[in-house]
C-alpha cells in the first residue's frame, strides 16, 4: 500500500489532481440515472449521515458486500482487500482530513470502476499495464514486466491504456 503514498509530495499531490480530474470526466459522462446511482451510493455509504465517508465506512460496506457476493473467505475481505480499499481511500483523499465529500468519492468511484492491479507487487496500475490475453484477470504493471517480477504460465500479453494519461490534452 505505501508505494504511493510513499511518494514525494509534490507527486502525490499531482497523482491526487490527475486522479480527480478523471473522476470528474467520469461523472460527467455518465448519464443522469447514472450519476444519480452515485449519489444513492454515496448516501448509503455515510452511515452516520455527516455528509462525508471515513475510511472505516468504506471498509464496512466493502466487507458486507465481500461477504454477500460468495467470494468464500468468510470475513469479509482480507487485508489485501483492506489495504487496496485503504490505499484507494487515501489517494483521493485530497484535503488528507481522513473524510471524503461528494467530490472526492467521484475519483474513488472512477478508481473502483476502472482501476487495476497488479498480481506480483499489488500496486495499483496508474500509467500502462498488460493483461494475459487467456485470463484477462492477470494485470502486471510495466516496471513488474521489465523488471520480470512475475511468472505466469500464459506467454500472451495485451496492453492496456492508462488509467490517467501524463497531460491534459491526452485525455
Amino acid at each position: 500500500m505505501s508505494l504511493w503514498l510513499d511518494m514525494p509530495t509534490v507527486l502525490l499531490s499531482l497523482l491526487r489532481q490527475q486522479i480527480h480530474e478523471a473522476g470528474q470526466r467520469f461523472f460527467d459522462g455518465m448519464m443522469a440515472n447514472e450519476r444519480q446511482e452515485l449519489v444513492h451510493r454515496f448516501v448509503d455509504l455515510d452511515e452516520n449521515g455527516d455528509g462525508r465517508i471515513s475510511v472505516q465506512e468504506l471498509l464496512n460496506r466493502y466487507r458486507s458486500l465481500s461477504n454477500g457476493n460468495g467470494n468464500g473467505n468468510g470475513n469479509g475481505g482480507g487485508s489485501e482487500e483492506d489495504d487496496r480499499v485503504r490505499l484507494l481511500f487515501h489517494l483521493v483523499d485530497e484535503d488528507r482530513n481522513g473524510l471524503l465529500d461528494f467530490d472526492e468519492c467521484k475519483a474513488l468511484f472512477f478508481l473502483f470502476a476502472c482501476g487495476r492491479f497488479c498480481v506480483s507487487c499489488a500496486g495499483l496500475i496508474i500509467r500502462d499495464g498488460v493483461s494475459c490475453l487467456h485470463c484477462l484477470s492477470f494485470d502486471l504493471c510495466c516496471y513488474c514486466v521489465h523488471h520480470h517480477r512475475h511468472s505466469h504460465y500464459h506467454y500472451y500479453f495485451q496492453a492496456f491504456p492508462a488509467l490517467i494519461s501524463s497531460s491534459p490534452q491526452q485525455q
